[in-house]
């Protein structure tokens, strides 16, 4: 059935439906503008965050991973295998062997060289001007895969792969790939050991080498490129590992392992002829509890020591013997600790069971002195872990260079690996111990402990300072009738535009003049006088507050402190909130009014004391990362507890004036 022609109002009604826009077209436009808001939201957030992100995450790392390229997001843990019964691990690796992930440790590393047969250069090395070769690029060629710096010779012939091998005036002198059939791959060392030969084909001078291949005297040219291999083993040969001094080392020749070989070792006076292999050379330190140290050992003049012939010898180390006039008058044999020009701190010979040594990459840090009986002084490490625990230690004598070895015979399964084909074996984990010693390290005598305690109480101080003298001026200007009040209050804004460098000067005066120079005095004090843009602050808060609210009050007998302590501060406190948020933020990151008016490390803010500890830890970064996440976590803390009274009060304080 046609239909028939439309009416009037039907024809309106199509039209306006035509002209509307469709319900889904407006929430489809809401979405994408919401979209691009919080795009836009999201990425600057990202740029805020991402300093605060990358130094929180770096507080929780070793120093090794602050740097490292690609960079480790994550906190990891180097997975390390414990060095038979030392005090001390073996870091260990992942290589894909067979297609799959395989846990190993290094156990040695030679530098490799391809070289050529004079032989194969003197029959067929040409001269090609330099300008017809490409860049060299590194390729493995043959069926051995033998390393070479192949360069493409654009020929009248053809393409060709060439190796250079010289100079010839402008022009580089080549042998071609395939011409190369004398090219293999020797140990760098092994090249470098043998006899040079200078010689010179087709008038180009080369640098040879003289040596027996195979039983065969030949002269060898080397063509490079320089590689690297690695030997490794699996962690289990770690079982074993023993610790001898490093020169009682002494070299034993090398066994082949696959295509490399591996420097053995063996070590002097044992009859048992054990052949070892070197995994690490370090210097480890002499140590003993610190408790034992206070309660024993004592300082003695060198002059009332008598030496002994026989040494005090413990494992890994020698000591000195003498014996010393003891209080009831006989001799007594002690050990000598830390010998000086002019006196010796000793230790009785029967305390000395307990001194072992510590590996010195332990002890290095968080380092303090004691004084003990006699006046002399020693090295005390703090937090010393030992075999799973944790205990202060004294460092004696002077450090021992120390080789960790392996029993050949323990190594069942060498192999030998690209040395980038290495990957460090890791896990995650949070390094709580770069807390600790930013917590604990004493510098000038204090510690972070001293610098919280000292930066609290100026914030405190500040706190009641501003309450008390701001609420009162504010509500003055606010509510009382004087005259000449609005004059003032100009006056009192009008100093917000002087910087406190301009008054600087006079300040510091005052306070020198009333001896409060190295003192908290001057970092509080000034708060009770009032402070112009609080006083600003309140003030129109409180002119916000109805006044019929204070007039009720007064018809009930109320009088002015008490109508400001009971209906305008409960009312207020938004603004309040702002006030302390303001005052923490100002007292506890101020770094520059401390630092004109303090001097000894023992008062320094928390601000002095990062400052302090940066000059200190200068190359310990994740120390430095953990110091400065302790000191701005107080701020974001108090930040994000208080921020709807903060952006409360600062909406609020300017509805009225």
């Amino acid at each position: 059935m046609a239909a028939g022609p439309a009416t009037p109002a039907r024809s309106s009604q199509l039209d306006a439906y035509q002209l509307r826009p469709s319900r889904f077209g407006k929430a489809g436009f809401k979405r994408i503008r919401l979209a691009v808001s919080y795009f836009f939201l999201t990425v600057g957030a990202c740029f805020m965050l991402f300093p605060l992100l990358w130094m929180l995450s770096a507080s929780f790392k070793p120093e090794w991973q602050i740097f490292t390229r690609p960079p480790i997001w994550i906190p990891q843990e180097w997975i390390q295998e414990p060095a038979g019964n030392e005090n001390t691990g073996i870091n260990t690796y992942t290589v894909k062997r067979g297609g799959e992930d395989t846990a190993v440790i290094r156990l040695g590393r030679r530098r490799y060289t391809t070289v050529a047969s004079i032989s194969d250069l003197e029959q067929h090395m040409i001269a090609v001007p330099q300008a017809q070769l490409s860049s060299a690029s590194l390729q493995e060629v043959g069926e051995a895969g033998v390393p070479l710096n192949v360069r493409v010779w654009a020929s009248p012939e053809g393409r060709r792969e060439v190796v250079a091998v010289g100079r010839v005036g402008d022009d580089l002198a080549v042998v071609e790939v395939d011409k190369l059939t004398s090219a293999h791959v020797l140990p760098l060392t092994v090249i470098r050991a043998a006899k040079r030969a200078n010689v010179t084909v087709q008038e180009v001078p080369l640098q040879a080498r003289e040596m027996d291949v195979d039983g065969v005297r030949q002269v060898l040219v080397e063509l490079g490129p320089e590689s690297e291999l690695v030997v490794v083993s699996t962690p289990d040969v770690a079982e074993h590992a023993i610790l001898a001094g490093k020169d009682e080392v002494r070299p034993a020749g090398a066994v082949a392992v696959g295509s490399t070989e591996l420097d053995v070792y063996t070590i002097a006076g044992d009859e048992s002829g054990t052949e070892y292999v070197r995994v690490s050379d370090e210097s480890w330190q002499p140590v003993l509890e610190l408790e034992t140290v206070l309660d024993h050992a004592f300082t003695v003049p060198n002059s009332d020591l008598t030496p002994l012939d026989e040494p005090y010898t413990g494992k890994y180390f020698t000591l000195s013997r003498f014996t010393v006039q003891a209080e009831d008058g006989e001799p007594r044999e002690v050990v000598g600790l830390l010998p000086g020009s002019s006196e010796t701190i000793v230790l009785p010979v029967e305390y000395a069971d307990g001194i072992r040594i510590g590996p010195l990459a332990k002890l290095t840090q968080d380092q303090t002195s004691m004084r003990i009986r006699g006046g002399g002084v020693v090295r005390v490490k703090r937090g010393f872990e030992e075999f799973g625990h944790i205990l202060d230690v004294a460092l004696l004598s002077q450090p021992q260079e120390m080789a960790l070895l392996v029993p050949l015979r323990d190594i069942p399964d060498a192999f030998e690996v690209d040395a980038d084909a290495l990957q460090r074996r890791t896990r995650p984990s949070l390094r709580i111990q770069n807390y600790r010693r930013a917590l604990t390290a004493e510098i000038g005598g204090a510690n972070f402990l001293t610098f919280f305690k000292n930066s609290g109480i100026v914030v405190a101080l500040n706190l009641v300072g501003n309450f008390l003298s701001c609420t009162i001026v504010a509500y003055a200007f606010a509510r009382l009738r004087a005259p000449g009040k609005n004059v003032l209050f100009a006056i009192l804004l009008s100093t917000l535009m002087l910087p406190f460098p301009v008054t600087l000067i006079p300040v510091y005066e005052i306070f020198r003049n009333m001896g409060m120079i190295d003192s908290l005095w001057p970092l509080f004090l000034r708060s009770f006088f009032g402070n112009a843009f609080f006083i600003f602050l309140l003030r129109q808060f409180f002119m916000s507050i109805p006044v019929e609210l204070e007039e009720a009050a007064r018809i009930d007998g109320a009088n002015t402190a008490q109508i400001l302590t009971r209906i305008v501060l409960p009312l207020s406190m938004p603004a309040l909130a702002t006030m302390a948020i303001f005052t923490f933020l100002g007292s506890w990151n101020d770094f520059f009014t401390p630092y004109v008016f303090i001097n000894s490390p023992s008062k320094f803010t928390a601000t002095l004391g990062l400052n302090l500890f940066k000059g200190h830890f200068t190359t310990n970064y994740e120390v430095l990362m953990a110091a400065s996440t302790i000191v701005i976590t107080p701020t974001i803390v108090l930040f994000f507890l208080l921020q709807r009274y903060f952006i409360e009060g600062i909406q609020l304080t300017g509805l009225k004036g």
